[in-house]
């Protein structure tokens, strides 16, 4: 790896919607993921941005830019082309952090690159930097029932189980960060990617390898 690439700035985005009525919404789990990481790597305090908000941290030789875009998902791409770091950065070095609804409660999935998959941030993200060429977090927040609305799924919040199963789900995700940035995102797809094969909190994390 060349100095000139860990010298870049690596920028980790959290997608979801702005306002307290959305903050514990299946659709807010890439913000919710941001607070574990800024936790895990203790970033320095939020900065404000025209339609983003921001914090700082160094993982190893590696200087973090922790973003919530505060477009509203459907325009997150808006606020990476207001941020000088991301055009620094440049798309490679991006992990964008978003609900799947096509992925079962408590999944992992690391992707070095693809389609957004019908997610709207991503779409928006993949738009804004000109490539599908983005490292991407999908966390699984599916299984809702046939009769429920997709939209109306996932603006509810979690359920009292799924509560409890979050914290450790998403702590095993901030590994899976770390594993990226300290080797490649291979080695995080190969070591994390997974999906539950239960819903006991005590046991999250004991997957099948995909």
């Amino acid at each position: 790896m060349s100095d000139e690439f860990v010298s870049r700035p690596f920028l980790l985005v959290g997608l979801g919607n702005p306002g307290p009525q959305y903050e514990k919404t299946r659709h807010n789990v890439g913000f919710r993921m941001l607070d574990q990481l800024a936790d895990a790597f203790a970033a320095g305090p939020e900065e404000d941005g025209p339609g983003y908000r921001l914090s700082r941290a160094r993982f190893e030789e590696t200087d973090l830019v922790l973003v919530r875009p505060l477009t509203y998902m459907n325009r997150s791409g808006e606020a990476l082309d207001r941020i000088p770091e991301s055009a620094l950065a440049g798309p490679e070095r991006h992990l964008i952090m978003i609900d799947d609804i096509s992925l079962p409660f408590g999944a992992i999935r690391f992707r070095a690159r693809g389609s957004s998959g019908g997610q709207k941030g991503l779409a928006s993200v993949l738009q804004h930097l000109g490539t599908a060429e983005v490292p991407r977090l999908r966390l699984g927040v599916g299984d809702r029932d046939r009769e429920t609305d997709l939209r109306d799924y996932v603006l509810e919040g979690f359920s009292v189980q799924e509560e409890k199963l979050i914290e450790p789900w998403l702590n095993k995700a901030v590994e899976g960060v770390k594993t990226m940035l300290s080797h490649s995102i291979q080695k995080a797809m190969s070591l994390y990617n997974s999906t539950p094969t239960n819903q006991n909190p005590e046991e999250l994390g004991k997957e099948e390898k995909s």
